[in-house]
């Protein structure tokens, strides 16, 4: 029942982008000697993201704002949910670590301009601590530093190496979590299992994640809380899992808990409904393309530059001009 685009993105930022699931994880699995420097009571989730468009299938990425070393800082979580391990990756994190220092400049420079100040004068850049999540598959084997992208990078003299840029990603590797899981409280340990096991695991160990999810409701002194997490398990394996029905998932939670069957069916009817939407936005879209290109070639014909028809078209020069070409 793969409804939605990006069912992975969706599931990581609805879990680890809640504070409460992002600082019982970070506190586990961070090593001990930056977990301690860290302030998780400060952790503020942003709303911004830094990823190139043409890379949203294959990642995701959240932006936490915290104290770390009584510090104004950020944790940058990228989220690496294709089937193939991309080998770029630091080089990734690196643009938008950049891109994350761009921002801050900017929005300092801003402020100072409504001061009075124009100057870049006192401008700091806060620490960055880059992330890798990796939920797929087989072992994680890609290099972690930017040196190892360099030949020979460990060769070269000191006084030559201090010119070169050089850092490091810690990485979270989803698939050897299971062990450490019972240090999680249960909203992280059910958003972790599903999202390691769910897409890969046999159709029997996803309706054991499933069965999990729902008895977690029954126990549950903060219903609501937990339901909200439950929810977001059972949205993810509904688009992912092609082995497993909707009926049939209702069946097993209903057997659970009367209220577990209704989530499920609740869940499925939203999917349907947002799989709908997605539909007719698709439509308007192409529709609206078809538009613009229409008045595109009447544009050409009445002799217009390119700039001119891209500006009102809203098409790119290039899709102007691929439109003369086939006009010829």
């Amino acid at each position: 029942m793969d409804v939605l685009k990006q069912p992975h993105d969706k599931f990581f930022r609805s879990t680890f982008g809640q504070v409460k699931v992002a600082s019982d994880f970070l506190n586990n699995y961070l090593p001990k000697d930056l977990a301690n420097i860290i302030d998780m009571n400060t952790l503020e989730p942003q709303k911004e993201s830094f990823l190139d468009a043409d890379l949203k299938e294959e990642f995701s990425d959240l932006l936490f704002r915290v104290s770390m070393n009584n510090k104004d800082s950020y944790i940058y979580l990228l989220f690496e949910h294709k089937s193939y391990k991309d080998r770029m990756v630091i080089f990734q994190v690196l643009k938008y670590m950049i891109n994350i220092w761009e921002s801050k400049i900017k929005a300092d420079r801003d402020s100072k301009k409504e001061s009075g100040k124009v100057n870049s004068e006192g401008i700091e850049l806060p620490i960055i601590l880059p992330l890798v999540v990796y939920h797929d598959k087989g072992e994680w084997t890609i290099k972690k530093t930017l040196g190892e992208m360099i030949p020979s990078y460990n060769e070269l003299p000191e006084d030559l190496k201090k010119y070169i840029p050089n850092f490091e990603y810690l990485l979270f590797d989803l698939s050897k979590f299971p062990k450490e899981a019972v240090k999680l409280q249960s909203e992280a340990m059910i958003s972790i299992k599903a999202l390691t096991k769910a897409r890969h695991a046999s159709k029997e160990e996803a309706i054991g994640i499933l069965k999990e999810a729902i008895d977690l409701i029954r126990g549950a002194k903060e219903k609501d809380e937990i339901t909200y997490y439950v929810s977001a398990c059972i949205r993810y394996m509904l688009s992912v899992r092609d082995d497993i029905s909707e009926e049939e998932m209702y069946k097993i939670a209903n057997k659970i808990s009367i209220e577990g069957g209704e989530l499920v069916m609740t869940v499925a009817e939203r999917l349907k409904q947002e799989g709908l939407e997605e539909g007719r936005k698709k439509v308007l879209e192409e529709g609206e393309m078809i538009r613009a290109r229409k008045a595109a070639r009447n544009a050409i014909i009445k002799g217009y530059a390119t700039e001119e028809i891209a500006d009102i078209t809203g098409l790119t020069e290039k899709e102007v001009d691929d439109i003369r070409d086939e006009m010829l």
